[in-house]
Protein backbone atom coordinates (compact mmCIF):
# COMPACT_ATOMS: atom_id res chain seq x y z
CA UNK A 1 0.00 0.00 0.00
CA UNK A 2 2.84 2.61 0.91
CA UNK A 3 4.46 1.50 -2.05
CA UNK A 4 1.61 2.05 -4.61
CA UNK A 5 1.36 5.79 -2.84
CA UNK A 6 5.09 6.24 -2.97
CA UNK A 7 5.45 5.36 -6.46
CA UNK A 8 2.01 6.50 -7.59
CA UNK A 9 2.29 8.07 -11.15
CA UNK A 10 5.90 6.59 -11.84
CA UNK A 11 6.30 4.29 -14.87
CA UNK A 12 9.70 3.44 -14.94
CA UNK A 13 9.76 1.53 -11.68
CA UNK A 14 11.76 -1.76 -12.56
CA UNK A 15 12.84 -4.59 -10.47
CA UNK A 16 16.24 -4.91 -9.43
CA UNK A 17 18.16 -7.92 -11.55
CA UNK A 18 20.80 -10.17 -10.18
CA UNK A 19 24.13 -9.23 -12.00
CA UNK A 20 26.75 -11.68 -13.00
CA UNK A 21 30.56 -11.14 -11.51
CA UNK A 22 31.77 -10.25 -15.33
CA UNK A 23 29.17 -7.61 -15.20
CA UNK A 24 30.13 -6.45 -12.08
CA UNK A 25 34.48 -7.24 -12.74
CA UNK A 26 33.78 -4.68 -15.69
CA UNK A 27 31.74 -2.03 -13.76
CA UNK A 28 34.62 -1.47 -11.68
CA UNK A 29 37.16 -2.01 -14.64
CA UNK A 30 39.26 -5.42 -13.28
CA UNK A 31 38.64 -6.85 -16.18
CA UNK A 32 38.25 -10.38 -14.62
CA UNK A 33 41.47 -10.08 -12.78
CA UNK A 34 39.95 -11.57 -9.72
CA UNK A 35 43.15 -10.62 -7.53
CA UNK A 36 43.05 -7.13 -8.48
CA UNK A 37 39.52 -6.53 -7.18
CA UNK A 38 40.25 -8.33 -4.01
CA UNK A 39 43.75 -6.35 -3.98
CA UNK A 40 41.58 -3.00 -4.28
CA UNK A 41 38.35 -3.96 -2.01
CA UNK A 42 41.82 -4.68 0.82
CA UNK A 43 42.99 -1.33 -0.03
CA UNK A 44 39.15 -0.04 0.29
CA UNK A 45 38.92 -1.76 3.69
CA UNK A 46 42.17 -0.63 5.43
CA UNK A 47 41.26 3.30 4.34
CA UNK A 48 37.89 3.05 6.04
CA UNK A 49 39.43 0.83 9.46
CA UNK A 50 41.73 4.16 9.48
CA UNK A 51 38.85 6.42 9.21
CA UNK A 52 37.30 4.60 11.67
CA UNK A 53 40.13 4.76 14.01
CA UNK A 54 40.58 8.84 13.01
CA UNK A 55 37.25 9.01 14.35
CA UNK A 56 37.04 7.09 17.63
CA UNK A 57 40.35 9.30 17.99
CA UNK A 58 38.57 12.38 17.25
CA UNK A 59 35.24 11.50 19.58
CA UNK A 60 37.86 10.30 22.33
CA UNK A 61 39.26 14.11 22.15
CA UNK A 62 35.99 15.94 21.99
CA UNK A 63 34.43 13.68 25.10
CA UNK A 64 37.46 14.70 27.15
CA UNK A 65 37.29 18.59 25.89
CA UNK A 66 33.68 18.37 26.75
CA UNK A 67 34.03 17.44 30.38
CA UNK A 68 36.81 19.68 30.70
CA UNK A 69 34.70 22.19 29.64
CA UNK A 70 31.59 21.41 32.00
CA UNK A 71 34.19 21.08 34.95
CA UNK A 72 35.01 24.73 33.95
CA UNK A 73 31.80 26.42 33.71
CA UNK A 74 31.07 24.65 37.18
CA UNK A 75 34.08 26.38 38.72
CA UNK A 76 33.19 29.35 37.59
CA UNK A 77 29.57 29.11 38.18
CA UNK A 78 30.69 27.76 42.26
CA UNK A 79 32.79 30.90 42.28
CA UNK A 80 30.18 33.57 40.61
CA UNK A 81 27.76 32.09 43.13
CA UNK A 82 30.47 32.89 46.08
CA UNK A 83 31.06 36.00 44.73
CA UNK A 84 27.13 37.09 44.66
CA UNK A 85 26.76 36.09 48.35
CA UNK A 86 29.37 38.26 49.33
CA UNK A 87 27.69 41.51 48.01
Amino acid sequence: MEREKLFEGSSDVQTPRKKSTQEILTKYKYNGDAAAAAAAAKNKLMERQEKLARMTEQSAELENEAANFASLAQQISKNMEKKWWKR
